[in-house]
């Protein structure tokens, strides 16, 4: 019998044609020097390299999502930037001195205020894509950072977001808030026939449906919709830099401390009141109860959304989520 044979590693995807003379525009003939998706699929991204410099291409399957992106990118972000200040000043004295393998912290002053990449053009027709500038550095969820830094980070991340919060907004949606969340939430129990068991689904619907009341009497607000640290990049000169604007869109604003408040805060209050620190203000105990009632949908379309791409890790989240509201049986 012949020795077994290793199978190849299939080559990473590469841009269809019409994307690299799309970002030729801007850069030249370019290379691809790296492929940056996401497993989920749901968009490619690339590291590309040209005469012009280096860019950041991101082409994207679903419209709806690249309006998202290019929306924010054209009228929300140049705004937040200019508006940018920086955040409250830490409470400790000393600068924080990264841990071994850690990113470092450069000559940016520590609570400069955080930034996004800039846009450099943009495909409307499909293959639909954005092309960003290079931003050097890791995702801040990648980096071993010490607890002081970590917290400088949250600070900086939680000013931002009030930025994002504060921006004034049209919101273009004909369908009331809570119109909009019970109709996803109709939707998400009935996907998730099959893959939750039904007394669950049941309490879910029970204890999101108790956020009705609080949700008519708030108006949308300019979210990102992914605020997590897997969204936030440290760059080598200190910077932060918030990426991945494909979920932004006028919601309830109380979705982008949801990931951060039923996972990493569970663990680590302290980044809790970091982040807070920079935000300005605590979560009053409403918000919290309309967050908590909120996140009981968020925990089921995680689970439905991971069991169908895949994604155990991100499914067994929403299974603790669940575990944590009382609401997985």
């Amino acid at each position: 019998m012949p020795p077994p044979t290793s199978l190849p590693t299939p080559e990473p995807a590469r841009p269809a044609p019409a994307l690299l003379a799309f970002a030729a525009e801007r850069l030249g003939a370019c290379e691809v020097v790296r492929e940056l998706s996401w497993d989920h699929g749901e968009s490619a991204v690339w590291e590309l390299r040209g005469p012009g410099g280096r860019a950041v291409l991101k082409a994207h399957r679903q419209g709806r999502k690249f309006q998202q992106e290019l929306t924010a990118n054209r009228e929300w972000l140049p705004r937040l930037a200019a508006e940018a200040q920086p955040a409250p000043p830490a409470p400790e004295a000393s600068p924080a001195r990264p841990a071994p393998g850690a990113l470092p912290a450069g000559p940016a002053p520590a609570e400069a205020p955080a930034r996004a990449p800039a846009l450099l053009a943009w495909r409307a027709e499909a293959p639909r894509a954005l092309l960003f500038a290079f931003e050097e550095g890791a995702l801040v969820q990648d980096l071993a950072l010490t607890p002081e830094h970590e917290r400088q980070v949250h600070r900086r991340a939680g000013a931002y977001l009030a930025g994002l919060h504060g921006l004034d907004v049209q919101d273009a949606d004909p369908v009331p808030l809570a119109d909009a969340f019970r109709q996803r939430l109709d939707a998400w129990a009935e996907r998730a026939r099959g893959t939750v068991p039904e007394p669950v689904i049941a309490d879910v619907r029970a204890a999101a449906t108790e956020a009705l009341p609080g949700l008519r009497r708030v108006a949308r607000r300019a979210c990102h919709r992914d605020y997590t640290p897997r969204n936030w990049l440290l760059s080598p000169a200190g910077e932060l830099v918030v990426i991945d604007f494909e979920h932004a869109r006028p919601d309830l604003y109380l979705n982008d401390f949801e990931r951060l408040h039923t996972d990493l805060w569970r663990r680590r209050p302290d980044l809790r009141e970091a982040f807070l620190a920079g935000y300005g203000r605590e979560l009053t105990s409403e918000e919290l109860e309309l967050l908590r009632r909120t996140a009981a949908l968020g925990a089921l379309s995680t689970v439905v959304w991971a069991r169908e791409h895949g994604d155990a890790a991100f499914e067994a989240h929403g299974w603790r989520t669940l575990a944590w509201l009382g609401l997985a049986g």
